[in-house]
Order: structure tokens, then C-alpha cells, then sequence
């Protein structure tokens, strides 16, 4: 194959290898550790690295190409990862699929005052803030909230972040 297409078909499917670097690790370290946030930014700071590596390495092989590519596959990567995130996300969090698993963990049929009774606001809210001290990503300071410095903080803003790269400022 032609070096100049052989380098240009590599960079191509460079995202796409770090987007399966990025599964690959975080399926196992959800796995062994149980924690999926962790594990999510694990599987996403290695897909990161392997796109990079990869990039690098094709230009370094080809001695061809532009290095601002190495820019580009990372925001493609980027991108597929903030993807991957709300895929897993809305397995994790989204009442209606919850719901829906529900019905069918209870036979195939569960009354709407059961399902409104699981799903009260105060009690889903309460259940939330509950993890959230538990996990001492808030503190309980004069009868008032604060959060604190922590990886789903950080988490958060890196996602807002994307967020705002990719689909411009947030309107009201």
C-alpha cells in the first residue's frame, strides 16, 4: 500500500482504536473494581493516550503528514468518548430505562402507585444526597450544602466543557 494512504487510513481509525481502548479498559475496570466512574475516566484517559500514540507513531513512521492531526484525533476522540459516557450514563440514571427493568424484575406488570411510590421526588432526591455525603463529595456545613473538591466534580466540569466545545453555549 502507498505510504501516504497507508499513513492517511491510519490516522482515520486512530479515534476509533482509542475508542476501543477506552471500552476495553473500562468494561475491566468496572469489572474489578465496581466503580464506574473510575472506571469510565480510566477507559477514557487511556483511549486518549492510545489515540495519541498511535497518531504519534504514524507520523513518526511516515516521516508524512501534519502533526495538527494529532490535535484533530483527539478532539474526534474526544468526542466519541463523550458518546460512550452518555451511552453508559443512560443505563445508569435514566428513569425510564429503570423503570422499565423494574417492570420486568417484578414479572412484567408493577401498579402505577407502586412505581410513583418508588419514585418520589423527596425520596430520590434524599437518596441522592445521601451518596453524595456518603461518598463526602458534599459537606453539611450551617444547614447548607457545599461541595467539595472531588473527582465527580472535576468529572463534571470536563463534561460541561466538552459540552460547551461541541454544542456551543448553554441558552435558557
Amino acid at each position: 500500500m502507498e505510504p501516504f494512504l497507508a499513513h492517511n487510513l491510519w490516522h482515520l481509525a486512530s479515534p476509533v482504536a482509542g475508542l476501543a481502548v477506552d471500552v476495553a479498559i473500562q468494561v475491566a475496570w468496572h469489572r474489578v473494581q465496581k466503580k464506574l466512574l473510575r472506571s469510565v475516566a480510566a477507559g477514557f484517559a487511556c483511549g486518549l493516550a492510545a489515540t495519541f500514540f498511535l497518531d504519534a507513531w504514524a507520523l513518526a513512521a511516515w516521516r508524512a503528514g501534519d502533526p495538527w492531526v494529532l490535535l484533530a484525533n483527539a478532539l474526534i476522540f474526544c468526542a466519541l468518548g463523550y458518546g460512550y459516557f452518555h451511552f453508559i450514563n443512560l443505563g445508569e440514571t435514566a428513569r425510564r430505562i429503570r423503570i422499565l427493568l423494574e417492570i420486568r424484575a417484578a414479572g412484567g406488570s408493577l401498579s402505577q402507585d407502586r412505581i410513583l411510590d418508588a419514585y418520589n421526588a423527596r425520596a430520590m432526591v434524599r437518596a441522592r444526597l445521601a451518596r453524595l455525603k456518603g461518598k463526602r463529595q458534599v459537606l453539611w456545613e450551617n444547614g447548607r450544602l457545599k461541595a467539595r473538591p472531588s473527582f465527580l466534580l472535576v468529572a463534571v466540569r470536563v463534561m460541561a466543557l466538552f459540552r460547551r466545545v461541541l454544542f456551543g453555549p448553554v441558552r435558557s
